[in-house]
């Protein structure tokens, strides 16, 4: 499988400190609601299947910032997700906003943003496509710190037996690559 030769996300300069102020939103979709949280400048998280007020309440105790409950500076990552959700073209540009994080786990985010909508790969593939072929367990760690879920498609990254992990949960992973019509054979997913 090759990856896409660049990123249709488009990643700032990680910033070397959490943001003291975040913008909230929430958009319903066939899994769930992704939950979204950003800057002015780009999206920092997207969870899934939270209330907004958990959302919110969570990264108030984990990121100490101002939580501002305003869809309008989040909107290019609304018109991605909903796009995604309803399966059609996504046309909206995304930036991501990364903030303390290595060099490592941001070459991993940037890469996973290139495995095609539809297509799937698995942590050592991904280990050489980066350069580092011997990584594949470390490329698994720093897919399973992907704050952003779905925008940087960590669940397009399958284990060489199987399904593999997901912060998220595996049904959602499931849900997620059948969504884009993507098959996996595990001994446990029959």
């Amino acid at each position: 499988m090759k990856l896409l030769q660049e990123s249709p996300i488009e990643f700032l300069e990680p910033l070397s400190k959490p943001p003291e102020k975040l913008y909230v939103a929430e958009v319903p979709g066939p899994f769930g609601s992704a939950l979204i949280s950003g800057t002015s400048d780009g999206v920092v998280h997207v969870r899934m299947n939270v209330s907004i007020d958990r959302f919110s309440e969570d990264l108030r105790n984990t990121v100490d910032a101002r939580i501002i409950k305003d869809d309008a500076p989040l909107r290019s990552a609304i018109e991605w997700l909903r796009a995604y959700f309803h399966g059609e073209p996504i046309t909206a540009h995304v930036r991501i906003q990364p903030y303390m994080t290595t060099v490592f786990t941001l070459q991993v985010h940037r890469a996973l943003t290139r495995i095609p909508h539809g297509q799937t790969i698995s942590y050592g593939e991904l280990a050489t496509e980066i350069d580092r072929p011997r990584a594949a367990r470390a490329v698994g760690s720093a897919n399973g710190r992907n704050p952003v879920l779905i925008i940087v498609p960590c669940h397009r990254v399958l284990a060489a037996n199987g399904l593999g992990g997901f912060g998220a949960g595996l049904d959602l992973k499931r849900s997620l690559l059948s969504h884009e019509g993507i098959r996996w054979k595990n001994s446990t997913d029959k």
